[in-house]
């Protein structure tokens, strides 16, 4: 069985708006062993209300996947399936949380996997990176995401650790790796993320030299969300922010060692390729 291993840290801050989840027998919808799957999630809240956002939209998500989400469903269409479900947490944020999302939302990154199929889905900054073992033909220091082939044992749950450090969650499926990207920093720096802010009526631009690109309403000096995608948000979302998640599907093989997902507080210290060090080790 997987074996959740806990740890804490929420630094200088005043509350702690990280939430992850990690379950290695998870149900989806219609239940029974058919739809048992690995289920893991990292969740990190922005602004005032960060904490209620990221603690309602976990709840939320385990809700759905357990009752509208079955197998069948994610196998044949993960896309539309995943969407949906990041489309109805964020409905859900909005007319039944009773939260005020004004400028307060959240990150979401998702892990389903199940047999030898790794499901990806994300919105906002916290990233999603796949280990795998480096073969005597890899010359460079990193792949390009993507599926690759293999076989079509299942690995057994016994295969499966995770690791939880407040802002990350790794799930070792064995255990000298490459970096295997799966999901997509949502950031303005994108020119088509840009584009449809623009076309709400966003100003996108640097707070300071050499900051981030930010997202502004127009003339005014808010909200400044620095992520193209969020759950919550309302400001945001009303001028060109996202709840369109980034999904990929990948076949595993038994290259594929673990995946790491964090929030920014991890990936602002160290590089996808210095996390897949430190957790091979």
């Amino acid at each position: 069985m997987l074996t959740p291993l806990l740890g804490s840290s929420q630094g200088a801050r005043k509350q702690q708006q990280d939430r992850a989840v990690h379950d290695a027998a998870f149900k989806l919808g219609g239940g029974g062993a058919e739809g048992e799957v690995v289920l893991l999630a990292v969740l990190d809240g922005h602004g005032e209300n960060g904490a209620k956002v990221a603690e309602y939209a976990k709840d939320a998500l385990l809700t759905l996947l357990g009752g509208t989400v079955t197998l069948k469903g994610l196998e044949e269409t993960p896309a539309a399936v995943l969407g949906a479900v990041f489309e109805k947490l964020q409905s859900m944020l909005q007319e039944e949380s009773g939260i005020d999302l004004y400028m307060s939302g959240t990150t979401l990154s998702l892990v389903i996997v199940h047999g030898k199929t790794l499901y990806a889905a994300n919105v906002g900054d916290s990233r999603i990176v796949l280990g795998r073992k480096r073969s005597a033909n890899d010359e460079g220091e990193s792949a390009v995401a993507g599926s690759a082939g293999g076989s079509n044992d299942t690995l057994s749950s016994n295969a499966y650790k995770t690791v939880l450090l407040s802002v990350y969650v790794v799930l070792l499926l064995h255990v000298h790796t490459k970096v295997m990207p799966t999901c997509r920093d949502h950031s303005w720096a994108d020119p088509e993320e840009v584009a449809r802010a623009t076309a709400a009526g966003g100003r996108v631009e640097a707070e300071v030299r050499d900051g981030p690109l930010r997202l502004y309403k127009g003339t005014m000096p808010y909200p400044g969300l620095a992520m193209s995608r969020s759950l919550g948000d309302d400001v945001a979302h009303r001028v060109g922010a996202s709840a369109e998640p980034y999904v990929t599907v990948h076949d595993l093989t038994d290259a594929d060692e673990f995946v790491i997902l964090a929030s920014d507080g991890l990936w602002d210290t160290i590089t996808s390729k210095g996390a897949v060090k430190m957790v091979s080790k």
